[in-house]
């Protein structure tokens, strides 16, 4: 029952990110067509990008194609799963009852998430070794079957 509510490649993860996306436009789209509150636009757009950041970071290719589950690509896949409940979550309460509160829990929590990130991208550029991600630890799984 995890598997389905927090494995990267599950259907649960995947709808919770598909939602939080809608609701994020839709958020979006209300917001900036009617006259509310300037800072809840500001939340958004910070949501918005710290969204698409998360995202990118998952999409890029740090490594080559057979390298691409594992080292850093694979914490930023898993980093999507969280992601999406928050969006969806963040963006579900604020269309029932508009506040400023799940914003700010929601932008909070995101930039944890893109801290951890920025830690790993450092890392990653500051790395000159050329041995492929998990170099180690494959050979030690191979052996092990």
């Amino acid at each position: 029952m995890l598997k389905f509510f927090f494995y990267r490649y599950s259907f649960m993860v995947r709808l919770m990110e598909l939602t939080g996306v809608a609701g994020l436009a839709m958020l979006l789209w209300k917001v900036f067509h009617s006259n509310m509150v300037m800072l809840w636009k500001i939340f958004l757009i910070i949501i918005a990008v710290e969204y698409l950041f998360v995202r990118f970071c998952s999409i890029w290719r740090w490594y080559d194609i057979k390298d691409r589950s594992f080292g850093i690509g694979l914490q930023f896949e898993k980093a999507l799963v969280p992601t999406g409940y928050i969006l969806t979550i963040a963006s579900l309460w604020f269309l029932l009852k508009p506040s400023i509160i799940p914003l700010i829990i929601a932008c909070a929590l995101f930039v944890l998430i893109i801290h951890v990130n920025v830690i790993l991208l450092s890392l990653h550029f500051k790395d000159d070794d050329k041995t492929p991600a998990n170099f180690y630890t494959r050979i030690r799984l191979v052996d092990n079957q």
